[in-house]
Formats: C-alpha cells, sequence, structure tokens
C-alpha cells in the first residue's frame, strides 16, 4: 500500500527584532505526523520544533529558510536544508535506511524575524518501483524476471508463479537503477513450457505487503512470428504481402512443416527461412534435434488473409499525427491510437477528415483505408504606437495556418495610420495576413493629423468588401467628397451602411468635414454541398469566422445537432460517421 507523501510547513508571520514573533503550524491532509511548537514568542527565543510521524510513516525532510539574516556566527548546517542524517543505519552494507527515522526535536536559533520550517512525512509502506515484464521465450533458453521496491528497512521479496510462492526465490540486492532502493530477480534456466505462467513478487516489512503486477512467461518449444510479431494465440491475421519466421528448442535441428492443417513429418516442407502464405492456412511444424533423438509438435496456427487498409495523414504547419502502431497500412479492423504532437507556438485544436473530433487522443478501427487531418492553431495579436487601435477580423483565440486575417488600423481623433510594423507590412489600411508562422504580432503605427487634414476608417461585417472611388490614402483634404463602394463577395448580398454614413446604396458619398467611421454590412448566406458517400461528407460554403452547427433530420422537422465549426476557411467540412446507419438524412446548416 502507497501513502501520499504529506508536507508540513512550519511558518512565520512577520515580526520586527523587537516585537514577539509568531510561529504557525500548517498542516494538510492525510495526516502523516505532527509537529509541535507553535506560538507566540518573545524575540530571541529559541522555539523547540517537535516531529513526530504515524505509524506507516517516517520524517523524510526536514528545512528551515529564514526570511531575516541570521546572525553571522551560525553555521548553514542549523538552517537544516539538507535531509536529517541521524540515526541511520544501512541494509546489505550499502543502502542508507532513512525510513527508520519517525521522530525528531529540532531548536530554532534566536527568532528575530520571520522564519519558514518545512517538514516532510512519507510513506514506509514497501513501494513498487520496478515492475517485472511480459516475455515469450523458447524452450531450452534462460530467462530472468526482475522487478525493484523501496520501503522501511528491512523488507524482503518473494516471487510467484500461478498464486503459489517459489522456494527459494527470497533474493535481494543493491538497485544499480534506483537510488536507495533494493532489487530482486527470479533466474530460471534450461526454460521448458512448465515454466509458462503468471509470476508476480510481493515485497513485505513490518506495515504490510505490496504485490507487483503480473507478468506473463509464455515458453514455447515452436515459435511462430508473423510480420514481426511473435504469436502466442491459435490464430494470426495477416496481409497479402506477409513472412512466416519458426524457430524451435533445438539448436542447429530441422524444422519441417504443413499449411493445410496435417501433421508434419520427414516428408513435409522443409523449413529453410521466413515464408509467405497467398491464401488461408493452417500451419503446424515439427522440430527435430541435430541428432534426431528428440523432437517436438507444434499447435496448428491459423492464418487468414484480410484486407489492409491505408491510414492517411495530412499535415500542414503547426504539427503532425503521431500513429501508434506506427502506419501507414493496418490489417483489417486494427486499432490504432492517434495524437497529435504541436511543434513549438502551436496548439492542437481538432480533427478532421474520417476522425471528426476535438478530443486531442483517439482511436480508429481500420475497417476500410481513411484520412485524417490534424488541425493546430496559433495565437495572433496587435500592438499599436501613439493614438489608435487595431480591429482584428475574425476574431478567434486560435488561428489554424491558411486563415486569412484581416487587421484595421483605426486611428483616435485627430490622428492617422501611418504604417504597419513586425508581421506586417505596407501603409494599406486595412492589411490582410496569411497565418503561416506562429505567434505572430501585427503592430501599427498612428501620428498626428495636421491642420486641415481629416481620415476615413472603413469596416466591412460579413461576405464583403469595400473600395474607395479617389486615390487610396490614410489622410484627406478636409472638406473633400469620396465614395465609397461596397462589393458582396460570391452569393452575398450588401445589406447597408452604419456609422458615419447611413442607407442601402452600394455607394455612398462621403463629405470628408471631419474625420469618419463607417461600416458595410454584407450577408452570411451559405451553401451546403455533399462530397463523398461512406462515410457523408459535406462542405458548408460561407463567410469566414461564421460559427456553424451542422445538424441532421429524418424528417425536416426534428433537427439534432451534429457538430459546431468554425469556418476558417471560408469553407468549413464535416464527416458524418454515422450516416451508414439512416436509411436517409436531410442536413442543414445553421449560423450561430
Amino acid at each position: 500500500m502507497r501513502l501520499a507523501a504529506l508536507s508540513l510547513a512550519v511558518l512565520a508571520l512577520s515580526a520586527l527584532s523587537a516585537e514577539p514573533a509568531t510561529l504557525t503550524i500548517v498542516t494538510n491532509l492525510p495526516l502523516g505526523g505532527t509537529v509541535s511548537g507553535g506560538g507566540q514568542y518573545t524575540a530571541g527565543a529559541a522555539p523547540a520544533i517537535d516531529i513526530q510521524a504515524f505509524r506507516g510513516y517516517y520524517v523524510k525532510d526536514v528545512s528551515a529558510k529564514f526570511l531575516w539574516t541570521p546572525a553571522p556566527s551560525w553555521s548553514p548546517l542549523d538552517l537544516w536544508n539538507q535531509q536529517i542524517a541521524v540515526d541511520i543505519n544501512t541494509f546489505l552494507g550499502s543502502v542508507a535506511d532513512w525510513t527508520i527515522i519517525t521522530n525528531d526535536t529540532e531548536t530554532l536559533p534566536g527568532l528575530n524575524g520571520d522564519a519558514m520550517v518545512t517538514v516532510t512525512f512519507d510513506s514506509c509502506y514497501p513501494r513498487i518501483l520496478e515492475q517485472p515484464k511480459d516475455q515469450i521465450l523458447l524452450g531450452g533458453t534462460n530467462a530472468q524476471l526482475r522487478g525493484t521496491a523501496f520501503g522501511r528497512q528491512p523488507y524482503t521479496f518473494q516471487w510467484w508463479k500461478d498464486g503459489v510462492p517459489i522456494p527459494g526465490a527470497t533474493n535481494a540486492f543493491v538497485s544499480t537503477t534506483i537510488s536507495d532502493s533494493l532489487s530482486s530477480i527470479l533466474s530460471l534456466t534450461n526454460l521448458s513450457t512448465a515454466n509458462s505462467g503468471q509470476y508476480f513478487f510481493s515485497v513485505s516489512n513490518i506495515f504490510g505487503v505490496s504485490n507487483s503486477a503480473p507478468a506473463n512467461f509464455v515458453v514455447k518449444d515452436i515459435l511462430f512470428t508473423v510480420d514481426g510479431q511473435q504469436i502466442v494465440a491459435s490464430n494470426a491475421n495477416v496481409g497479402v504481402q506477409n513472412a512466416i519466421s519458426i524457430q524451435s528448442r533445438f539448436p542447429n535441428g530441422s524444422i519441417f512443416y504443413t499449411l493445410d492443417g496435417s501433421q508434419p513429418d520427414f516428408g513435409s516442407t522443409p523449413y529453410a527461412g521466413p515464408f509467405s502464405v497467398s491464401q488461408n492456412a493452417t500451419v503446424r511444424a515439427v522440430a527435430y534435434s541435430a541428432d534426431f533423438s528428440q523432437s517436438v509438435l507444434s499447435e496448428p496456427l491459423e492464418i487468414s488473409i484480410v484486407p489492409v487498409y491505408g491510414l492517411t495523414t495530412i499535415f500542414g504547419a503547426g504539427g503532425y499525427a503521431l500513429l501508434d502502431p506506427p502506419g501507414p497500412f493496418y490489417l483489417s479492423n486494427a486499432v490504432v491510437t492517434v495524437s497529435p504532437v504541436a511543434y513549438p507556438g502551436w496548439t492542437f485544436m481538432s480533427w478532421d477528415g474520417d476522425l471528426f473530433s476535438g478530443t486531442a487522443t483517439n482511436t480508429i478501427v481500420m475497417d476500410r483505408s481513411k484520412v485524417i487531418r490534424p488541425t493546430f492553431g496559433t495565437t495572433l495579436s496587435a500592438t499599436t504606437a501613439g493614438n489608435g487601435s487595431v480591429s482584428i477580423s475574425p476574431s478567434f483565440p486560435l488561428y489554424p495556418a491558411g486563415t486569412l486575417v484581416t487587421f484595421t488600423a483605426m486611428p483616435a481623433a485627430s490622428n492617422y495610420f501611418a504604417l504597419w510594423g513586425n508581421a506586417g507590412s505596407g501603409s494599406v489600411n486595412p492589411f490582410q495576413l496569411a497565418v503561416g508562422n506562429p505567434t505572430q504580432t501585427v503592430s501599427a503605427l498612428f501620428a498626428p493629423l495636421q491642420a486641415g487634414q481629416v481620415t476615413l476608417t472603413v469596416l466591412s461585417e460579413g461576405g464583403g468588401s469595400t473600395k474607395t472611388a479617389t486615390a487610396w490614402t490614410n489622410r484627406y483634404a478636409l472638406g473633400i467628397t469620396n465614395v465609397i463602394t461596397a462589393t458582396p463577395f460570391g452569393e452575398q448580398r450588401f445589406l447597408g451602411w452604419s456609422g458615419d454614413a447611413t442607407g442601402t446604396n452600394r455607394e455612398v458619398e462621403i463629405i470628408m468635414d471631419s474625420s469618419k467611421v463607417i461600416t458595410a454590412h454584407f450577408t452570411h448566406s451559405m451553401s451546403l454541398t455533399l462530397d463523398t458517400f461512406l462515410p457523408l461528407e459535406l462542405s458548408c460554403f460561407g463567410v469566414e469566422g461564421d460559427l456553424l452547427e451542422f445538424q441532421a433530420s429524418t424528417n425536416a422537422v426534428d433537427w439534432v445537432p451534429l457538430a459546431t465549426i468554425t469556418n476558417f476557411t471560408g469553407r468549413a467540412t464535416y464527416s458524418d460517421q454515422e450516416s451508414p446507419h439512416f436509411p436517409y438524412r436531410i442536413y442543414r446548416a445553421v449560423r450561430r
């Protein structure tokens, strides 16, 4: 049984050198011991800190930090900034046993200011630090099972097989890999099938017993390896391209095999090296010793030819997909774990394609060839110099690579936008940036307008853009007339103007008698298309930045939400993995 370590801090509240000092003892649950000595003391007092661990715990560490300057005569050892080393004994001559320290009394130097004392308790129960591992081996060979533990000494090991203690299997020695711990090794020689079984070790001391995880140990007189994997079961699935290897317990012996399940003999096919099968087969093998005085016969191994499917990962900027086991080809119904790995400055956002999920780690069943794509996003920011602000559209916490982002400089009164800097460039307002690098910053410079000058800021909302009839500039002469034209994208429509302009005509005349800000409003119309069947994949074309909810129905009345997706690039896709389970389904996309 492993109990959590307990930290206990003794804190001193602020005190002037001539004022009383207060020690406050703070503990956290579950308690691993007690510490006394807290309270208020006169300046210069040397309080005693008494530490007592509960049964099953020991005092692992005592340290102190003074928040005032100690007297020069005090040595660093007085501050105990080290593991306490009183009453230490050793086990087997070289392993320090800290766990016998269950109580301690320390005296603080004269308190003339704030101080902090920290006491750490830890469990004395045996703890397993290294587990034995599963193994598949040939008969006649040797093997070892290894485990490592830590606990209150003395502690003892015992190895078990199939729930029965193995006589004499209790060795212990100082671990060479994990400090202040002991290891034990179970050595098995000249293995036979009788050695197969489930092994574990127990470690015990006066506080209790802890058991390791079980290790499955398999010994075969004849061992089949299929496509690099040792086979313990009686069947294996392989693709059309496959490799089957056979080993036996007899060095320099002979092996013969059949593929129809019949019992092999000297007249069967001699094994000369890895071979492949082109159809379902039942492999059996017989092995003879070099002098033919001994032989062993394998159990049948059913080999089934199954389809092989490819898992294609489409990589963009920001990271890649990690596949376990590695691909890209897998046997039918293989289960693959996929995880995103982000490059510095990027953050995983979602999966799409044949894996539609916002969860980082997922499993995929390879019942057909599939394509997956991880999306990674990065942050964007804007800074300003001078009097003004910057509008970022669309506004997201994270932007995938390829997202087209519009930065619009908005000068304050009596100022104008002058220049873009950092990831921005030029003086055209607004500025568009295609996200490609991580954590980019666009900077805007604003400067004071001169007498007789005004500025015009034009914003677009929805699916469209604007342009001016006069030569583009960030400053205009006071009193001139400017004509602004709103142009919808594709199937979008212009809705009207707001701010310092009104009306629904696409062209608006602006008299620049002062600095002005106007906004052109456009629709957020969408179109839904069907891309592929089995599974069904939809694409929704619309306005960048819109939040879309894909919905489905079987009667055009009751709609079920399927997924909420942000349209980063003007096209949002959704793959309905459940579509094969419906005779028909109606789909729509709704802007949220």
